[in-house]
């Protein structure tokens, strides 16, 4: 069907072409009407004595085609400027027919900017949020004594810096429910010559909701030590905590409460060695695309630290100060940490 449509129209584009030609020889258009063998039709309209113009009508089986061609009219003009001069214009465009805008044109969507991946807002206690199904994560974490600075790690034989590493995965979906699985290496580095990388750690585990329109966004419960091995704490790590979203001039924060025992222990329970429940809480704020700020209190210590997302990966690094009223007595220390994620 193309291929005849396409016939037909360029039958009649030369019958135009011959009228024009037709036209320079002097030969007269007054109420003339031509009628082509497909019903094609050159129309005269007389608007002034000295100025007429001829409007070509498409081939009506083209309508059949699924490509429309808008409503243009006069695609061609002829103007008579003088009695002896005969001029042919293309309308919207230039004299020359070889400057036809295309009767197709492709019209290319702007590509969308993709967001840099966004910094963390907790530090140093857990968010309600987790791991949803098919995700992967591995996170690195090195404390180190605010006193003798960030890389002395030994000092007369004890140490004063050490790393830790935990990694896990999701599973089901937040919307419903979702559950986290993680293991935590407590030490990489060796005391004496024990406690060295993988001899002490534990598997945690950590279910969470999200919410939609509610008070809260997300809500989350976890057992870190479910189970334990080698110089692991035997005081069992439970909590439960609610996470909220905010903005504050278009930024996005985070706030965070919750409710815990063993790691989240006021300093009175720590050092008498009850494990009874207590209060701990944080808060984040976006400062910029890539670098966030944020500060917990874990129950008996105040922390605060910076988030930042430096590449085009699920990268997420920070930097912070635990412990920076010294209710331990030990000073502040520095925590750097860094965290992975990837789904698959």
């Amino acid at each position: 069907m193309y291929k005849k449509n396409f016939k037909n129209t360029l039958k009649n584009f030369s019958k135009i072409i011959a009228s024009s030609f037709l036209l320079s020889s002097g030969v007269s258009f007054a109420d003339w009407k031509t009628d082509f063998a497909n019903n094609s039709q050159i129309n005269l309209t007389e608007n002034d004595p000295k100025e007429k113009s001829y409007s070509y009508i498409p081939d009506s089986s083209l309508s059949e085609s699924s490509i429309e061609i808008a409503n243009i009219s006069p695609i061609i003009t002829i103007k008579d400027k003088t009695k002896q001069e005969t001029e042919i214009i293309l309308a919207d465009s230039s004299p020359s027919l070889s400057d036809f805008s295309p009767i197709i044109t492709v019209k290319e969507e702007p590509k969308e900017e993709k967001a840099p991946p966004s910094p963390g807002l907790s530090f140093g206690v857990p968010s309600a949020y987790g791991a949803s199904g098919g995700s992967v994560f591995v996170g690195l974490s090195y404390s180190a004594d605010g006193q003798d600075g960030p890389f002395k790690i030994y000092k007369d034989g004890d140490k004063l810096a050490d790393g830790s590493m935990n990694f896990g995965m999701g599973f089901g979906d937040p919307n419903q429910l979702g559950a986290e699985v993680s293991v935590g290496i407590i030490s990489l580095l060796c005391q004496s010559g024990s406690s060295c990388f993988g001899a002490d750690g534990t598997i945690g585990l950590k279910l969470h909701k999200l919410f939609d329109e509610s008070f809260i966004d997300g809500f989350g419960v976890g057992y870190s030590n479910l189970v334990r091995w080698g110089e692991a704490s035997d005081i069992d790590t439970i909590y439960g905590v609610a996470s909220k979203d905010f903005k504050i001039n278009n930024k996005d924060g985070l706030l965070s409460l919750g409710v815990g025992t063993g790691g989240f222990r006021s300093k009175t329970d720590i050092d008498s060695g009850e494990n009874n429940p207590n209060l701990f809480g944080g808060i984040g704020l976006k400062l910029a695309p890539r670098i966030s700020l944020a500060s917990s209190w874990n129950g008996s210590t105040l922390a605060a630290g910076f988030g930042l997302s430096p590449f085009d990966v699920p990268l997420s690094l920070s930097i912070g100060l635990t412990d920076l009223t010294d209710v331990n007595g030990k000073g502040s220390q520095y925590s750097i940490n860094a965290g992975y994620s990837f789904s698959f």
